[in-house]
C-alpha cells in the first residue's frame, strides 16, 4: 500500500501474501469472495492479483462503513475524508499496476501520483484486455419509492400533490436502474451501456437482457424505438407518458412489436 499511494494512508493494512494464501485453501476460480469489513480494501487487491497470476475469474464484494478519518491523519490531509474511499482509490491503483505488470511496463510516477478526487469514476486501460479490474461502488439507501400506502382515514386533500409521483423527488435515473436490477434479480456486474435516443437517456442492461427508460414526458415513438432492440425486459416509470393513454397502451403496443418482451411500469 505504502509503494501504490508512496505513503501509508492507513494504518493497519492487512498483507496481500496473506489473503491470498486464504484464497488458495477455500477459493475456486469463479467464486466470489465476501469482506464485510473491507478497510483499504486488501482482500480487493488481492482478488485481482490473484486473477492476474492464474487468469481467474474471481469476484469481489467490499462493504465498508464510511468512517471518517482522522483529521490529523496522512489520510485526510491527502484528501481522503472516509475510511471507504481509501479503499476505491486502492482498488483504482492496485488495477493498473497490475495492468502495467502484466505488459512488463515500468510503474509510471504520475500515474500513481494523481489525486484520489481527480481518478473518481475513471477507469483508464493499461495493460492486458483480459484482466479485469472494474469495479463498481454502491451505497446502501432506503427505496426509491414514497410511501403511498395509507389507510384512507389518514388521508388528507394536502396529500394529492405528494401522490402525483410515486418516486421520492431527490432520486435520480441511475438510482432507479439499480434497484430495477435488484428488482429483477440481475446481477449488479452486468455491462450497462447509456443511449440517447430520440432525445430520450435509454439503459441497456447485458445487451437486451433489460433496457429502461425513465425520463418524462416519452411518447410512442421513443417505445417504438426501444421495441426495435426487441429486449426481454423494458421499464418506464409511470409519470414517464405524455399522455395518460400512451400508459395504457404501452404494453399492447410490445406486443404487437415486440410479443416476448415483458413490460414492466414501476
Amino acid at each position: 500500500i505504502q509503494k501504490i499511494f508512496n505513503q501509508s494512508p492507513f494504518d493497519t493494512p492487512k498483507p496481500i501474501e496473506l489473503i491470498i494464501g486464504l484464497m488458495n485453501l477455500a477459493v475456486k476460480d469463479k467464486d466470489i469472495i465476501l469482506d464485510f469489513f473491507s478497510g483499504s480494501a486488501t482482500t480487493a487487491h488481492a482478488v485481482m492479483q490473484l486473477n492476474a497470476e492464474d487468469c481467474g475469474n474471481r469476484k469481489f464484494i467490499m462493504v465498508q462503513l464510511p468512517e471518517p478519518c482522522d483529521e490529523s491523519s496522512e489520510a485526510f490531509k491527502a484528501g481522503y475524508k472516509t475510511i471507504a474511499e481509501i479503499g476505491k482509490e486502492r482498488i483504482r491503483r492496485a488495477g493498473k499496476r497490475l495492468n502495467l505488470d502484466s505488459k512488463g511496463l515500468q510503474d509510471s510516477p504520475d500515474l500513481f501520483n494523481s489525486s484520489n478526487q481527480d481518478n473518481q469514476g475513471n477507469q483508464e486501460n493499461h495493460g492486458s484486455d483480459n484482466l479485469d479490474i472494474g469495479f463498481r461502488v454502491y451505497k446502501v439507501d432506503s427505496t426509491n419509492m414514497k410511501d403511498v400506502f395509507y389507510h384512507p382515514s389518514e388521508l388528507k386533500q394536502d396529500q394529492l400533490s405528494f401522490l402525483e409521483s410515486n418516486i421520492k423527488d431527490d432520486r435520480t435515473p441511475e438510482d432507479l436502474l439499480t434497484q430495477v436490477i435488484l428488482d429483477l434479480g440481475l446481477e449488479l456486474t452486468l455491462p450497462i451501456e447509456t443511449k440517447q435516443i430520440l432525445g430520450n437517456t435509454v439503459f441497456i442492461v447485458q445487451t437486451n437482457a433489460l433496457v429502461a427508460c425513465f425520463d418524462d414526458k416519452i411518447d410512442f415513438k421513443i417505445v417504438d424505438e426501444i421495441a426495435d432492440l426487441k429486449p426481454l425486459k423494458v421499464v418506464f416509470k409511470d409519470a414517464s407518458f405524455k399522455d395518460d393513454k400512451d400508459r395504457i397502451n404501452v404494453e399492447e403496443r410490445f406486443k404487437r412489436l415486440s410479443p416476448e418482451t415483458k413490460v414492466t411500469v414501476i
